[in-house]
């Protein structure tokens, strides 16, 4: 069961995230992520954001490319390790129906969904 509700939590955030274009903030992180380690660091100790979400960017570009769709790839993979997450504490605290009746709303709730999709990591 909680395969099926990973599935489902999959295609939604994949569909949205071919119809959302990325925002100024996802740019900003796309363009210091594509330089080199040491203008990253650089660029990033300038900055007032947590360095952490630039250097994951830079490493994942470095596996896969920079297009938009890799990018929001590893948001939306860590997004479905939380539903992972979830599903692991709502079993040890409720049982597993509660569990994956969780994990069935936490898939398809609207602002998981967007933050699901977001290249900046929240």
């Amino acid at each position: 069961m909680l395969g099926l509700v990973l599935t489902l939590a999959a295609i939604v955030r994949v569909r949205e995230s071919l119809r959302t274009p990325p925002w100024f903030d996802e740019i900003y992180i796309i363009m210091v992520a594509r330089q080199g380690f040491l203008e990253v660091l650089r660029t990033v100790s300038l900055d007032i954001h947590p360095p952490l979400q630039f250097l994951l960017r830079w490493a994942w570009i470095r596996l896969g490319g920079d297009g938009e769709q890799w990018l929001r790839s590893l948001s939306i993979l860590l997004a479905l390790l939380s539903l992972v997450w979830t599903w692991r504490l709502g079993r040890r605290l409720f049982g597993p129906f509660p569990a994956v009746f969780a994990v069935a709303l936490l898939a398809v709730h609207p602002t998981h969904v967007l933050y699901s999709l977001e290249i900046e990591d929240y």
